[in-house]
């Protein structure tokens, strides 16, 4: 392995937009075994990020993780018939403490400590939200992680398990909101739409392939999210928002047919069954039905709006081709 090296790659989706990825990757830096990464995208929602891993004991499966990150990105808030009513900017920055193992071949458990830190403004927004001038939401994020991956390929696999099981807390949640450049709200004020005390989740995703027959698989991805935490809130950093393909954000997870970042979720249950055929062997088409269900039945449990319902099926297909320049893929999703 070189010590240092330097690649750049280039993204685009009708979501995010396009943007150039560069990447800087050093080996032995400042310690030995141990690898720092420094990235940025230059895209129409850019972000940069600093990672540095250091391997310990002797079969380097220990590691300590240090991560820096910031992305400059943009989220709608949605009516019950799917449009826009409001649009916000954000600022996004997060410092992270992992400690993980890898004891077990293709899993891994870990620690997690992590700050978060949202700066908001309204692009768009009624008259009511207009004279807001920003949000700063700030929490302390703590989880315990198992993750484990034996798929066959990164892009496009056919066979394998993907999973994780996650149990995480959130602690002094804060918020401070500027009215008219001259006006601060802070938390004593916002009791009411902002949770300040402790929030608990427990987080669990299933997305395992099954071959049948030489060419077809069968891809069943399943999530389940339980959170303490009122639908109803201001606490930006602690929601899943769910829709679109390829949702940018960092909290986010996809369902075909729904528009990007649509819901604001806190608890709900994810399920999406594909039928995958590998055409040549580069090129795959997939069928897509997805179901999501925030109405999830369980004492304590705040229930969300999908739009005008608690429940909403999709359904979809895509095209793939793994080329040598990486993924390129056309789904359309109703």
């Amino acid at each position: 392995r070189p010590k240092g090296q330097l690649r750049f790659s280039y993204h685009y989706d009708s979501e995010n937009k396009g943007g150039i990825v560069a990447n800087a990757t050093f080996r032995n830096t400042v310690l030995n075994r141990s690898r720092l990464v420094l990235e940025a995208d230059l895209a129409s929602y850019p972000r940069t990020s600093i990672d540095y891993f250091k391997y310990l004991g002797r079969r380097q499966n220990l590691g300590l993780q240090l991560l820096g990150s910031y992305q400059k990105n943009e989220f709608p808030i949605y009516d019950s018939l799917g449009n826009v009513n409001y649009l916000f900017s954000s600022n996004y920055t997060t410092a992270t403490f992992r400690f993980q193992t890898t004891l077990f071949q293709n899993g891994a458990i870990g620690l997690e400590a992590r700050y978060n830190d949202i700066r908001i403004k309204p692009k768009i927004a009624e008259s009511s939200i207009r004279t807001i001038s920003k949000i700063d939401y700030t929490n302390t994020y703590f989880s315990l992680y198992y993750r484990f991956n034996n798929w066959n390929e990164r892009y496009f696999p056919t066979r394998g398990i993907k999973a994780e099981f996650k149990v995480s807390a959130t602690t002094k949640p804060d918020a401070t909101v500027v009215i008219s450049d001259t006006l601060i709200l802070g938390p004593d004020q916002l009791g009411s739409i902002l949770e300040t005390e402790n929030i608990a989740s427990v987080d669990l995703t299933l997305f395992p392939i099954i071959p049948v027959g030489d060419r077809f698989s069968i891809l069943a991805k399943m999530r389940l999210k339980v959170s303490t935490l009122d639908g109803d809130k201001l606490n930006l950093a602690d929601y899943d928002f769910v829709g679109g393909f390829i949702p940018g954000w960092v909290n986010a997870n996809e369902y075909f047919g729904g528009n990007a970042k649509e819901y604001q979720l806190a608890n709900y249950f994810y399920g999406r069954l594909s039928l995958q055929y590998q055409m040549k062997p580069s090129l795959y088409l997939q069928g897509h039905f997805n179901y999501i269900n925030s109405n999830l039945g369980i004492e304590d449990v705040q229930m969300s709006k999908l739009g005008d319902r608690t429940n909403r099926f999709g359904y979809g297909a895509s095209l793939g081709l793994n080329s040598p320049l990486g993924p390129l893929i056309f789904a359309f999703a109703k």
